[in-house]
């Protein structure tokens, strides 16, 4: 990959809004540059109070959408009637980046950083539908959605970083007076 090439992939993934952000009829909503950047800081923040390698989470976390600068947003639904198809496709624009062996591990999601890298991920959606969901009630099912997925992967995490997480989803939880089941 040419590093004069990085200036349009960069450019392209901070002007891609997210589409699950534009379907919900969000004004301004984040782009997948904005989302990539704060997954990062998250997982920065994670693995270095884990002890973990804090470059390696925060790359991970920093290429996990990397290939949507070629393939676009694609919302959820549309992905996962072949999940595998989308695998391969990104996969194979992260090769192309000279990138693939870290994005097949964040994607196999073995390694401690790759596991910090998913929850921060999730941790970055959650934490914007908690600003959205002040100017979009609809957002709501989202937050407990995503408070859903997040809570049984902190197990993987553990400690103070674990509690850290669930403080963040309790006080969004009672921002809106959401009950978890």
């Amino acid at each position: 990959m040419d590093l004069d090439e990085l200036p349009k992939i960069v450019d392209a993934l901070c002007l891609l809004p997210r589409i699950g952000w534009v379907s919900r009829g969000i004004m301004n909503p984040e782009t997948v540059g904005r989302h990539s950047l704060l997954a990062a800081l998250i997982a920065a923040q994670l693995a270095k109070s884990l002890g973990l390698d804090v470059g390696r989470a925060a790359l991970l976390a920093l290429i996990h959408d990397v290939a949507e600068y070629r393939l676009g947003d694609v919302v959820r639904d549309v992905r996962e009637i072949d999940m595998s198809y989308w695998r391969s496709m990104e996969q194979g624009i992260a090769r192309d980046l000279g990138l693939g062996e870290e994005f097949e591990e964040y994607s196999m999601g073995d390694s401690k950083e790759a596991k910090v890298a998913a929850i921060s991920d999730k941790l970055a959606t959650f934490l914007r539908a908690c600003i959205y969901a002040r100017e979009n009630a609809s957002i709501i099912p989202l937050i407990k959605r995503y408070a859903e997925m997040i809570k049984p992967m902190l197990g993987s995490l553990g400690g103070e970083a674990a509690l850290e997480i669930e403080g963040v989803i309790r006080k969004c939880l009672l921002n809106y007076s959401i009950h978890m089941d």
